[in-house]
């Protein structure tokens, strides 16, 4: 129940990532010139090309870092974090030899790499998130399905909740 809880109230800070990512793709090509000079006209494509990065990275800290990771899918959480590395790496050696940008040809291995990411952990939150509502207690009452960090979660959201009601 409280893991869950965190991890949807989490969410809300989605807004913080849409923020950044709109940022980037609104503010910062503004800035570029004036604060670095002409010279550094070149990378506001690549900003803006990397602006969905930030919402990316924040929806893979709810769905992989704090759902898959302290809700029994830690050799899954393993195993994606390996995968994306190989997917990163992947399209990054295609992209380098077909693009004449090394820039533009990583940042888009990047935001492949994150949207692998988003894709399976929501997968997994969407599939299993449900079913651990469920069971979260007889988990946290076992320590966690085996890594005893789901049980820290709920403590931590009890101690915070109590000095600050929500």
């Amino acid at each position: 129940g409280a893991g869950l809880r965190l991890i949807r109230m989490s969410l809300f800070t989605l807004v913080v990532g849409a923020a950044f990512s709109l940022g980037l793709l609104l503010v910062a090509p503004l800035l570029i010139v004036p604060v670095f000079g002409p010279s550094f006209a070149g990378a506001i494509p690549t900003v803006r090309l990397m602006a969905i990065i930030p919402l990316l990275l924040n929806v893979n800290a709810c769905t992989s870092n704090l759902y898959m990771f302290n809700y029994g899918h830690e050799r899954a959480w393993s195993s994606l974090n390996a995968f994306s590395l190989c997917v990163l790496l992947t399209v990054a050696y295609l992209l380098l030899s077909n693009l004449s940008d090394a820039a533009t040809a990583v940042a888009l291995a990047v935001i492949a790499k994150e949207a692998v990411v988003v894709v399976i952990s929501g997968g997994f939150l969407v599939v299993f998130g449900g079913r651990a509502l469920q069971t979260a207690p007889a988990m946290n009452a076992v320590g966690g399905g085996g890594n005893g960090v789901s049980a820290v979660v709920p403590a931590f959201v009890r101690v915070v909740r109590g000095r600050f009601p929500l």
